[in-house]
Parts: structure tokens; sequence; C-alpha cells
């Protein structure tokens, strides 16, 4: 388990100040930058058939002759993950922005950390470094599936150097 800097130490202030500059520029990236994905509709679509039917369509119910071909949604999770977000948020958009800034929070937050641990604790190295992975992810923010793999991909990193 990593120790954080004593509250009255300089480094505290430093690390504290990082972990708040992460978050605010997380959530600006992600709530103030609007980009158009269509996705997020066949998502939320395929998500409340999943989710209706209480199973996995065989076939493609989107197109007219995908019924005569198999169909395998490799995504089924995060787009019943996604719907029942948007149920709860009253159908609101809204809701599921803030729930994709809490994915992508929660993966830099992980990333955060053990970058602090394996810095020997210093918060200034972590911070630009997810900085970095937040500018470098910037075109691939959207409502999709592939938010949580942000998550997975680092803890699986994090896995693998142990």
């Amino acid at each position: 388990m990593a120790s954080f800097p004593q509250r009255s130490s300089y480094l505290y202030i430093i690390f504290s100040l990082s972990i708040i500059i992460l978050l605010l520029t997380t959530a600006f990236v992600s709530l103030f930058s609007i980009r158009s994905c269509n996705d997020v509709w066949w998502h939320l679509k395929s998500g409340q058939i999943i989710t209706e039917a209480r199973s996995l369509p065989e076939t493609d119910v989107f197109t007219i002759e995908g019924d005569q071909y198999e169909w395998v949604n490799h995504e089924w999770l995060a787009q019943v993950i996604f719907y029942g977000v948007f149920q709860v948020g009253n159908e609101s958009f809204r809701v599921l922005t803030v729930f994709k800034t809490l994915l992508l929070a929660i993966a830099l937050l992980i990333l955060y950390y053990f970058l602090y641990k394996d810095t020997n604790r210093n918060p200034v190295i972590p911070l630009f470094a997810c900085l970095w992975a937040l500018w470098l992810s910037k075109h691939t923010i959207y409502i999709r599936p592939p938010m949580f793999t942000y998550i997975f991909f680092i803890l699986f990193h994090i896995l693998l150097s142990r």
C-alpha cells in the first residue's frame, strides 16, 4: 500500500493539487468536448433489446436480411450498462456523459495511483503522464464500450508488471 504524503508537507500540497488538476481537466475534456457519435444510439437500442428480451439476440435485428446470419454481439454487457444508466437518468444524454466522465476519471485515477507508487511518491510525473494519456485519448472519448477498456487496460498492465 502506498503511503501518501503528510498533511503538513509541500508534497501533500503538490499531490492534492495534481489530483484536483487531473480531475478538473478530465471533466473539462470529457464534459465539454462535444463530439458526434451515432453509435451511442445503436448501443442504447441494443441494450434495450437485450434487457427487455433478457437474452442475447442470435441474429442481427437492425438490418433487413440480418435474420439470415448469425450475429455475435461482443459488446452486449457495455450496452446493457449504458442502457441501464440511460434509464436511471430518465433517458437523459447528460447522465450518459457524466457516466462517461466518471469512467474516464476512474481510469486516470487508477493510473495516477500506480504511477505515484512506481515513481517513489513523486506527484508530478504521474500527473503529466495522466494528462498526456488524456490528451492522446481525446479523439476516442465517446459513450461507447471501449470506455471500459481504459480501466481494464490499466489494470491489465498493472497485473503484468507485478
